[in-house]
């Protein structure tokens, strides 16, 4: 049995490196990138199951990327979790409007943040925090 492949899309590095080696660490396979154009090839070459999205992306946004991998029906139905710092009210209604499937606040430890992914796989308790089916956005 496979394990599952989570894409990591986060230009800090620091914590790119922390959360790709805690997930490593617990048994899950991590592929990284810093910008959201890479991860985009990176979601519809690899089909991961899960791809944990920073917002504020250098050059394409974090939201922007998401609505793209939502819109294609190669990766419309992978689970984007948003780990981001963006603290503004209307952060989670955006993340909600691009198809974010998970929205999780910086800072989000790694053990946190594994057992969000493991609760979107379906392989651990829900975590109550805002969760819409994995699909592809519906446009009008």
């Amino acid at each position: 049995m496979s394990k599952p492949l989570v894409l990591i899309i986060e230009d800090f590095e620091d914590a790119r490196t922390l959360y790709a080696d805690y997930l490593r660490h617990v048994g899950l396979d991590v592929v990284a990138t810093d910008n959201a154009v890479d991860g985009i090839h990176k979601a519809r070459t690899k089909q991961p199951d899960i791809i944990v999205m920073d917002a504020g992306l250098p050059g394409m946004s974090g939201w922007d990327a998401t609505e793209a991998l939502k819109s294609d029906p190669a990766t419309a139905c992978i689970c984007v979790i948003m780990l981001t710092g963006h603290v503004f009210l209307d952060a989670e209604q955006r993340a909600a409007a691009s198809g974010v499937n998970v929205f999780l606040r910086k800072p989000c430890l790694p053990n946190d943040l594994h057992s969000e992914i493991m609760a979107a796989l379906g392989e651990g308790p829900p975590t109550g925090k805002m969760r819409r089916p994995a699909r592809a956005i519906e446009r009008t």
